[in-house]
């Protein structure tokens, strides 16, 4: 069965507008919608994923990509569900109960235009250093890694990638 990229769009363009609202008006609740539309999407690419090794219609390397994709989509879901979600949903439980305004998008990105508060502290990073370390380490290097396979023979990048496509 066939599902093209583009069909992944719209909740990409949504979990991007949940992102900068979130961003804009201080609402971690956004965040939270956010990265459980990532999870879920995610989840989608592993359940493709797992057709090609259910029909095996796929050469040895994309059947050995496939299972690292699956087993790497695992661990991603579960911290969003396990670590990340919760985080953003814990942090909008106290910013309600400590009756914080939210800002609008226009105050908002005003003062994301000209705030800028540098600080070394721990206790403002801790909370976000397992997403930051996932994020802009380990999916970068995977990016990196994608990039640099090589496959035998035949099996060119052009037939991984029509293969790919044709699930």
């Amino acid at each position: 069965f066939k599902m093209p990229s583009y069909k992944f769009a719209p909740a990409i363009t949504i979990a991007q507008a949940c992102c900068w609202y979130g961003i804009l008006t201080l609402n971690f609740l956004a965040h939270a919608i956010e990265e459980t539309i990532w999870a879920v999407m995610s989840a989608v690419v592993g359940l493709l994923l797992s057709t090609f090794i259910i029909f095996g219609t796929v050469d040895a390397q994309v059947w050995y990509l496939s299972v690292g994709g699956i087993a790497a989509i695992t661990l991603y879901v579960y911290f969003m569900m396990k670590v990340d979600v919760p985080m953003y949903i814990e942090k909008w439980r106290t910013s309600t109960r400590l009756g914080k305004e939210l800002m609008s998008i226009r105050i908002g990105r005003q003062d994301a235009w000209s705030r800028r508060v540098v600080t070394k502290e721990w206790k403002h990073w801790e909370p976000e250093v397992a997403w930051l370390t996932g994020y802009f380490s380990c999916a970068v290097w995977t990016s990196i890694a994608l990039v640099h396979l090589s496959f035998d023979g035949d099996s060119g990048a052009g037939i991984v990638q029509e293969q790919l496509m044709n699930v």
